[in-house]
């Protein structure tokens, strides 16, 4: 080993006046060779520049250049301080800027590691801090062979000849708030069984291949991990793809301006959770599920702007769930199940805002049995929506808002009655009828004629103004939901129990209506309802079906609350006790839900009012007030109010022999239990 040395020469000048202080800093050198931290603690070779402090703390006081590896950590439970210090090699096939082997709780920090195969090799190693650190300009940036619990934060992770961040093997690791940039490989590349992983926080740009790549060779390998609120942009492939992974989250990440698309799931990638992320501006698809990835979710991502389609869900992938996502101006489609070998099965399409993309809204190509429900489908500068080659889909309550429809086969464009079809704004029909062939007087929120797709497909009961839903509340583990059909422009939703609200506006002094869809599971009074337009009572028109109970009603426009009351009913049985009756009499009454009752006890000659008895709870005020938010029992107490009247037989005579004398006692109807006497004011 050599080592060099620079001596520091010192001169101070003195002047009788000014005496001049300089503050010494040391100046580093550079050391060659690899330094060991052996199992014991110490040190090899003995004259490595690091300083040790109570045998945990390692303190790097030098540059160091290695033509092998630079430092080995063969001890664990230590803390070793870079303290801004060098680590470089000879980019020397296998070499290892720092490498930990079989040692757990090793904190690394405030490194610089270059050229070397690997910056920081962890090989069955774990629970282990990687922090602060700039690994640049090695192969491979950060290796993580069968290591697991680590942590890998706030590191500068660029311009690597390979992947910035390598995970194999490795299990419940955290890769957060790291700059992974400029890689030759992926940012970050996960394999073959790498489970339960966090990636969050990071900053992914401009590596030459994908942003972030979750990756197995098997045909189905459930993974687990997660991949949250990262920003990866730039990149020369794709922003974040899946390989085969099952069971993963990706949720809240920006991905933007990569060259290829921005989430890609393929060959049997499924069960995953794609979901919350920003998807704009990649040069390819934006969301793309390819080769038989199943039962994804794909729900409230914000996609616009991609150069390809929005979501593209192709070669046989079904049973995914497409819902609440925003997809807008989009170069391709906007949501196309089709392509290469067709769009699947069984795939569900569900309450997405379809806007301005430049090919079709909907594509479906060589689909079957899925479902296309609550979409907003507006201004796409082809159809909105598109079948062909495809059967049994049903498309039924979208808004398809300067769109109109292509079709080559049969399928239903509507849910029947009185559920409905689809909102089309260039339907001319009028709604004068109602009833299932629409020849009953009086209005329903539905066409009277049908709306027609191609000419020979229709819609037999086309909505008269654009569908919205809302959701209600979760009970039981089952989400309810309230539609409303209705030429108002509506706000401030809410649903309390037996209630619902919200309101509406529209021009001032034009005809409003809105047909509300309640399902029976969530509110089914026995009594009817109550319907308040502002602070007018309204007449309804009631529809039921097994599953659901739609009010249709019409209201002058301006800014009003609607205000929706089940009239549930409450029993309330009333009971007293001999010695009086009460208003209204004793007996079973039922009350509307919220109603307030009053009910007076009233005794009878020479009784009195004692107490009332309400759901097991004593009460003294008479006369009583009942809310009816439940069934209630009320029982009334009297008491006799009339002393007894006592009697005796004493014959007023003097006695110089002992002599008996009754006394009786007898009160008015209520009878008396015992008798008492006392003489000469004794007991």
């Amino acid at each position: 080993m050599r080592r060099a040395v620079f001596v520091l020469i010192l001169v101070l000048l003195l002047t009788g006046l000014l005496p001049l202080t300089f503050k010494i800093q040391p100046v580093r050198g550079e050391w060659t060779g690899t330094i060991y931290i052996r199992a014991d603690g110490s040190i090899d070779p003995p004259d490595a520049p690091i300083i040790v402090f109570n045998n945990t703390n390692y303190l790097l006081t030098d540059n160091i250049l290695s033509y092998e590896d630079g430092i080995v950590v063969e001890r664990s439970n230590i803390v070793i301080d870079g303290n801004g210090s060098s680590i470089q090699g000879i980019l020397a096939l296998n070499s290892k800027g720092v490498y930990l082997s079989n040692v757990q709780g090793v904190t690394i920090k405030n490194l610089n590691i270059q050229k070397f195969y690997y910056g920081i090799y962890l090989n069955y190693s774990s629970s282990n801090t990687i922090y602060g650190i700039i690994v640049a300009n090695n192969q491979y940036g950060i290796y993580l062979l069968s290591s697991s619990y680590n942590n890998v934060s706030e590191n500068n992770i660029i311009a690597n000849g390979e992947h910035g961040v390598y995970v194999e093997d490795s299990s419940n690791n955290s890769i957060s708030k790291n700059h992974i940039a400029s890689n030759k490989g992926d940012g970050v590349h996960l394999w073959e069984n790498s489970l339960y992983n966090i990636l969050s926080e990071n900053n992914v740009t401009a590596n030459k291949g994908h942003g972030t790549y979750l990756g197995h060779s098997w045909l189905v390998a459930h993974t687990y991990n997660i991949i949250s609120q990262n920003y990866i942009a730039l990149n020369n492939q794709t922003g974040i793809v899946l390989y085969h992974p099952s069971d993963n989250i990706i949720s809240r990440n920006t991905v933007t301006a990569n060259q290829e698309q921005g989430i890609y799931l393929s060959f049997f990638s499924s069960n995953n959770e794609v979901s919350e992320n920003n998807v704009t501006a990649n040069k390819g698809h934006g969301i793309h599920v390819f080769w038989n990835s199943n039962s994804n979710n794909i729900t409230e991502n914000d996609i616009k702007s991609n150069g390809g389609d929005g979501i593209r869900v192709e070669l046989s992938s079904s049973g995914n769930n497409i819902t609440k996502n925003n997809v807008t101006l989009n170069k391709g489609h906007g949501i196309c199940l089709g392509g290469w070998g067709g769009g699947g099965s069984n795939n569900i399409v569900y309450s997405n805002n379809i806007t301005a993309n430049d090919g079709n809204g909907l594509l479906l190509e060589s689909c079957s049995n899925s479902v296309v429900s609550g979409n907003n489908v507006v201004s796409n500068k082809a159809y909105g929506i598109r079948l062909s080659s495809s059967s049994q889909i049903a498309i039924y309550h979208n808004n398809f808002i300067d769109n109109i429809a292509s079709c080559d086969s049969l399928n239903a464009w509507d849910d029947g009655y009185p559920s409905g079809g689809n909102y089309w704004s260039d339907f001319e029909g009028v709604d004068l009828y109602k009833g299932p062939y629409q020849n009953q007087n009086g209005s329903d929120g539905i066409g009277d004629t049908f709306y027609f797709i191609d000419g020979q497909y229709m819609d037999r009961y086309p909505l008269m103004a654009p569908f919205n839903t809302f959701e209600a509340g979760t009970w039981d583990g089952k989400t309810f939901y309230v539609d409303i059909v209705s030429n108002s422009t509506l706000s401030d939703f809410y649903f309390g129990y037996g209630c619902i609200k919200f309101n509406v506006t529209g021009p001032d002094n034009s005809m409003g209506f809105s047909r509300v869809t309640i399902p029976r599971d969530l509110l089914a009074p026995e009594m009817g309802w109550k319907v308040t337009v502002g602070d007018e009572e309204v007449n309804y028109t009631l529809i039921s079906s097994n599953e659901n109970t739609y009010l249709y009603f019409t209201y002058m426009h301006s800014a009003k609350t609607v205000l929706i009351q089940a009239l549930i009913s409450y029993e309330l049985i009333i009971t007293a006790t001999e010695g009086g009756t009460t208003n209204p009499t004793p007996g079973t009454y039922t009350y509307v839900s919220g109603t307030i009752v009053q009910v007076e006890a009233i005794p009878y000659v020479n009784y009195r009012f004692d107490y009332w008895m309400l759901d097991g709870e004593v009460k003294t005020e008479n006369p009583i007030t009942i809310i009816m938010d439940a069934n209630h029992t009320l029982q009334a107490f009297f008491i006799d109010s009339r002393a007894p009247v006592t009697t005796d037989d004493y014959d007023d005579l003097w006695h110089n022999t002992d002599f008996t004398i009754t006394l009786m006692a007898i009160d008015y109807e209520s009878g008396v239990a015992e008798t008492y006497y006392r003489i000469n004011n004794g007991p």
